[in-house]
């Protein structure tokens, strides 16, 4: 999900109906500050300091589109995402939300998990595109790894061989990356990701790989510790995403459920290609 912190929701009253209600209960579910705004407290409002703005509007006459282009044009400016929800798809409302610089966009009544999917797209995207700034090697390796790793995850849940070589070509960027000093600097990027099974395997493989370097591993053995960091919890592909994405506390069940995953990766390693 995106990184907590300040959203702001914008619509012509503060007063809503219960089914904007909706977005201020995901949104809080996800920890974020909320701030909803009018159209005269958008236009003095401040947005540096937010990850994100959600436009709740029906884009159906020129004045509102004209006064949304004043008020949105900082954030457009800060690249600042910005969410539409809009009274409905019609096609008129999808060309003024695109003409406002819509990230992405919504309409009435929206369901809880694409809204949900959505911002996660959203902040996937800007984290991405933010390993832009780290060197070279660093942002080869994560955008190889993500790659390999989400192939890999599809190839388990379609039944199919994964590739020994692709995983092994990714941790060799890996090794590359920790040994020129990058590791940390690298983890840091991907903190925010919402792929949690790849955060976590990264920072895993990573600093096996970091280890093996210090203890002067020999090539094929690092390789070997780098590339298991990676893919311990691939047998999670085996898991409902329900379960796997699930924000509270797991039950006894769900336990047990989850914990099937270590079967799951051992007996696809056994089957790999």
């Amino acid at each position: 999900m995106i990184e907590a912190g300040l959203v702001y929701i914008i619509r012509k009253e503060t007063k809503y109906e219960t089914k904007s209600r909706e977005l201020v209960s995901i949104l809080s579910s996800q920890h974020h500050d909320i701030e909803e705004l009018d159209f005269q407290q958008a236009l003095d409002t401040d947005f540096s300091s937010s990850i994100m703005i959600i436009v709740d509007v029906t884009l159906e006459d020129y004045q509102t589109v004209s006064a949304l282009r004043i008020i949105l044009q900082e954030p457009k400016d800060k690249s600042i995402p910005l969410f539409f929800v809009i009274g409905s798809m019609q096609r008129k409302e999808i060309i003024q939300a695109q003409s406002l610089n819509a990230t992405d966009f919504l309409a009435h009544p929206i369901k809880a998990s694409e809204f949900t999917k959505k911002l996660k797209n959203i902040a996937n995207n800007s984290i991405e595109n933010s390993w832009s700034n780290l060197s070279a090697i660093q942002e080869a390796t994560l955008k190889v790894s993500l790659k390999v790793f989400e192939d890999t995850f599809t190839k388990m849940e379609q039944g199919e061989l994964i590739s020994n070589e692709e995983m092994r070509e990714s941790c060799d960027l890996i090794i590359k990356a920790t040994e020129e000093g990058g590791l940390t600097t690298m983890l840091s990027a991907i903190r925010t990701h919402h792929n949690y099974t790849f955060r976590h395997s990264m920072m895993v493989s990573g600093y096996l790989s970091a280890f093996g370097l210090l203890l002067k591993m020999r090539n094929t053995d690092l390789q070997n510790v780098t590339t298991c960091g990676l893919v311990h919890d691939i047998g999670k592909a085996n898991v409902s995403p329900e379960l796997l994405n699930k924000p509270g506390p797991l039950t006894d069940e769900e336990w047990k459920e989850m914990k099937l995953h270590v079967k799951g990766g051992v007996k696809t390693g056994h089957r790999a290609a």
